[in-house]
Formats: structure tokens, C-alpha cells, sequence
């Protein structure tokens, strides 16, 4: 397996630069989730801001709970900051996407505007499915909007602070509209591919940005063989599967954003540490609805590794690690 030729420490500390010049594709690198809960929580916040708000300990505490017993799996809470214009004084906003099928376009939503003192229960509401009614009258209507989450969590690592301002403020400021909101969110993961956002409802990831594709990424989203190099993966699937998703994105074109997809791995190279190593080798299946026909078709391919990229994991961090680049091969 090649290995690429690295940026060196002594040339740069932060990781996404690192990542960048080093040629990593941030595509697989999107997080697989089936459920977010986004808070409105004053910054700044610290690197594990929630277990230090107190406001929040009920709901941390079963939330911890919940995913320990794996009753509560592929599950993200975040925190979005306020904002002058979107944000309403005295109340908390609430925003809960999660995954409506096997097979789905995208996330469903539901928003809420209430006072602080009950977000903790309706946190919790939302994370065991009960006693929603109690909340309906704080349920908000925003179906519409398009949420646009920018990561600037800069005490996670400084690369999301430094390189993901200049894109939430150009963003925020040029493109914001009623049927648009952009916010400065939380550690979203992937520091090393910032700046990052997550787009909502598609729950699809973008990193490597720069200030000059926004407008393609805003206005044009369908276009995935200019974005492609942005695009870390659709958060549908998991990391092996993102890359094929990508595939048929890009085979298919714009008609492939309103199929309703899923997909699996079906065998992979057996590694050692399944949080830490990445396999060699690794087969995948994506099935989605064509809707001019109704039909539901199924598509497999394998994923080779072919070459290694020496990566930085956080801001001034003093390891560079090698990271396997995937070859994908469709077989139909």
C-alpha cells in the first residue's frame, strides 16, 4: 500500500491543514446518526459542556444511561448558539431531526420554542418517545426551513474556531433568509476536515470548505461533481457505505437527492479494534427507490484500501497517523 508523502509538523500545526495538503478525502467521514437533538446554549462552551451544565444533568444523566444499555443508539445531541434575529429573549429553542425510515430522503423534524426550565423535560421526552403532548403548544412550524449548522467549537480544537467563523459569518450574512437559518453549532466530529458544516434536513456533512464554493453548496446543492471534493458523506449510512452513496450520486445526478436510500455492509476484513481500525477491505450495498417506477433497486460494490494518508487528529497535536484512502469497485 502507498503511503503519501506528508506535510510535516514543523510545517504546520493546524490538523485540517495538514489534512488538506496531505490530500485526504474527507468523503467517509461523516457521522451515521438517526436522531439529533439541537439545544440553544449560551457560549462558549467547554470541550465537555455537557456534563458542566447543571441545567442539564437530568437529561445527561439518562441520555448516558440510554446508550450504555444501547437503548439509545446513532444518537447526536448538539448545541447551536443563539442568535440575535432568530433567537427570542426568555425562550429556548429546541430543534429534534430524526430518521423517519429504513429506507428515507430526509430527516423529519420537530422544533420548540419554550423556557428553559423545560428543556431538560422535554429532552428527555424526545429521547424515550413520551409525553410529547405535554409540549405541543411550544411546537414551532418550520418544516420549510433549511438548517445550516457551521461547527466553530474552538475549545475541541482551535481549527473549528479559526477556519469555520469566516464560513458561518459569509453564510449568515449573505444567504441567511426565512426560508434558511444558519448557525454556529457545537463539535459535530471531523475537526481535521474544517471548516464543517452539517446540512439539514439531508443530514449531509461538508468539510475542506472554502468561502468561494458556498454558493454552489447554497444555491446549486445538486451538484455533486463540483462539490465532491467538499462532501464527507451522507449521515444515512455509515462510513464504508458513504463513499458508494457518492458513487450514485454522481452516476445518477440530481434525481438521486429525492430517492429514497439505505444501505449495509455486507462482509468485511475482520480488524482487531472496530472503533479504531479500518478494515482493507469491505463490501457494501445501497438499495433506493426509484420513483418514476416505484421500484426498489439494489446496488453492491467493494471498497479496496489502495493508499495511506499521514493525517493530524487534533490542532497541535504532535503524531501524525496514517489513515486508509478507500478504491471503490461497483460489481452492479
Amino acid at each position: 500500500m502507498l503511503l503519501e508523502s506528508p506535510l510535516t509538523l514543523d510545517e504546520c500545526q493546524f490538523c485540517n491543514l495538514v489534512s488538506q495538503n496531505n490530500g485526504e478525502d474527507p468523503l467517509g467521514s461523516a457521522g451515521c446518526y438517526d436522531q439529533w437533538l439541537m439545544m440553544e446554549l449560551p457560549q462558549p462552551w467547554e470541550a465537555k459542556f455537557w456534563t458542566s451544565r447543571e441545567e442539564l444533568k437530568p437529561f445527561v444523566s439518562l441520555m448516558s444511561e440510554l446508550i450504555s444499555q444501547g437503548k439509545l443508539n446513532k444518537f447526536r445531541p448538539l448545541a447551536i448558539a443563539p442568535d440575535k434575529i432568530y433567537s427570542e429573549k426568555g425562550l429556548t429553542r429546541v430543534i429534534y431531526y430524526y430518521r423517519p425510515g429504513e429506507l428515507f430522503t430526509n430527516l423529519e423534524k420537530r422544533e420548540y420554542l419554550l423556557p428553559l426550565n423545560k428543556i431538560n423535560d422535554l429532552a428527555i421526552s424526545l429521547i424515550t418517545s413520551s409525553n410529547l403532548d405535554e409540549f405541543e403548544t411550544y411546537r414551532k412550524n418550520s418544516d420549510n426551513i433549511r438548517e445550516i449548522l457551521v461547527c466553530t467549537h474552538g475549545n475541541v480544537d482551535v481549527a473549528c474556531s479559526r477556519f469555520g467563523y469566516p464560513i458561518y459569518e459569509k453564510l449568515r450574512k449573505e444567504y441567511s433568509d426565512e426560508n434558511l437559518r444558519v448557525w454556529r453549532c457545537s463539535h459535530i466530529g471531523g475537526h481535521r476536515f474544517a471548516p464543517t458544516l452539517i446540512d439539514f434536513p439531508s443530514g449531509r456533512y461538508w468539510g475542506h470548505l472554502n468561502l468561494e464554493i458556498l454558493e454552489t453548496l447554497i444555491n446549486s446543492p445538486e451538484d455533486i461533481n463540483k462539490l465532491r471534493p467538499y462532501y464527507r458523506g451522507w449521515s444515512g449510512v455509515s462510513y464504508l457505505e458513504q463513499i458508494f452513496e457518492a458513487k450514485l450520486w454522481q452516476e445518477i445526478g440530481k434525481k438521486w437527492l429525492t430517492y429514497p436510500k439505505t444501505g449495509r455492509v455486507i462482509a468485511q476484513e475482520k480488524v482487531e479494534n472496530e472503533e479504531e481500525d479500518e478494515p482493507n477491505w469491505a463490501e457494501v450495498e445501497i438499495s433506493y427507490l426509484e420513483l418514476e417506477n416505484q421500484k426498489v433497486i439494489t446496488r453492491q460494490g467493494k471498497l479496496e484500501a489502495k493508499k495511506e494518508i499521514l493525517t493530524l487528529a487534533k490542532s497541535g497535536n504532535n503524531e501524525l497517523f496514517p489513515v486508509k484512502q478507500y478504491q471503490l469497485n461497483v460489481n452492479f
